[in-house]
């Protein structure tokens, strides 16, 4: 019945906020039931996880902040001071704080060229053996639930996204994942121990700029987890024609995206609607070499623009403070790296979210 009575929300908005205060109490309810659950079979039922989106819109973010203040408390930052340097080589603290500063302030911070152009084109070798999903408002349903070579001469899709396990058995791939760089800023800004929720590796073939809602070309915000930070690594060179990552700055800070907006939930915002209500001084559009990594708090304004006239390849991290939302898990069978393997002796719950098959 209440599913029933948000559906007419639309035609009256005093009627839409009286619905979603009366539903308040009952999805912090679910999110006790669903946080049992994740601790006692490491899985979040569907509806706490659309509960944790509800409560999200409802108190403009301060619920996740607050859930988010204590497990740093329950889980504070790992001590990784005694790593040797991986693949990011070295950062002075001067850095680290000016990364967690504007990360804070702005929502984003640019690691410029930082993974060498080698490490970046040896990965991309490994990838035309591979298979991909495609997404696309266009597709059928049977064409997404294919997987398919990325095949340059019959491009059918918009966005081509690496398999999920395939993308942890790389051996590039686990060395990153051990970056203790990444580690460190990941903590930083949760303020907790972090956990790797989710890796993806995707091409995004050159279509003439096509924008589309399944290959999340549109303004959006992202609710998986409790708090998190990502890194959206660049593979290959990205300028406007291939399709660069975009952000609205300062749009990840609780109360900041107007009441107007968040209430649609996932629905996308058109570049329009984001240029009125931001001003085009906020909107970013980030381009860089190869080996550029940019971070960033999804829960702001964010979209990948289509490619126009080149290709991107594009790698992306997530790290948490907690598995509990969407159930996404990655399966290892094999383990390349000697630093991935001690790390995780070393700290099991950063890799929590991954299960160990070794064959």
């Amino acid at each position: 019945m209440i599913d029933r009575l948000i559906r007419l929300k639309n035609g009256s908005p005093f009627f839409g906020a009286l619905i979603r205060t009366i539903r308040f109490p009952v999805d912090c309810l679910l999110l006790v039931y669903g946080a049992t659950y994740h601790k006692l079979f490491g899985l979040t039922p569907k509806i706490s996880h659309l509960a944790l989106v509800r409560v999200f819109i409802f108190t403009d973010g301060k619920m996740n902040d607050l859930i988010s203040f204590f497990l740093s408390i329950v889980y504070p930052p790992l001590h990784l001071h005694s790593l040797s340097d991986g693949l990011l080589g070295g950062v002075a603290e001067s850095e680290y704080h000016e990364i967690q500063s504007k990360l804070e302030k702005d929502g984003y911070y640019v690691l410029e060229n930082r993974l060498s152009a080698q490490y970046c084109e040896k990965l991309e070798a490994k990838l035309s053996d591979l298979s991909y999903q495609i997404r696309g408002d266009k597709l059928k349903p049977e064409e997404l639930a294919r997987l398919y070579k990325y095949d340059r001469s019959n491009i059918i899709a918009p966005h081509y996204v690496l398999e999920r396990n395939a993308v942890t058995s790389l051996s590039e791939v686990q060395e990153l994942i051990s970056d203790p760089v990444l580690i460190r800023i990941a903590q930083s800004y949760l303020r907790s121990q972090a956990i790797f929720t989710g890796l993806t590796l995707d091409w995004t073939p050159p279509l003439g700029g096509i924008k589309d809602d399944a290959a999340a070309q549109l303004y959006h915000w992202d609710m998986e987890r409790i708090k998190w930070i990502r890194f959206f690594i660049y593979l290959t060179d990205v300028d406007h024609e291939s399709g660069p990552h975009c952000f609205v700055k300062g749009t990840h800070l609780s109360g900041s995206i107007p009441r107007n907006l968040i209430n649609r939930g996932y629905a996308r915002i058109s570049d329009e609607e984001v240029l009125n209500v931001f001003g085009a001084t906020r909107i970013l559009e980030f381009v860089g070499k190869k080996g550029t990594i940019v971070i960033e708090d999804s829960r702001g304004l964010h979209k990948g623009l289509g490619a126009i006239s080149k290709e991107r390849l594009l790698m992306a991290f997530e790290l948490s403070n907690s598995t509990f939302g969407n159930n996404k898990r990655h399966t290892i069978t094999k383990i390349h790296s000697p630093r991935f393997r001690d790390l995780i002796a070393a700290y099991p719950r950063l890799y929590s979210n991954f299960d160990f098959n070794e064959v």
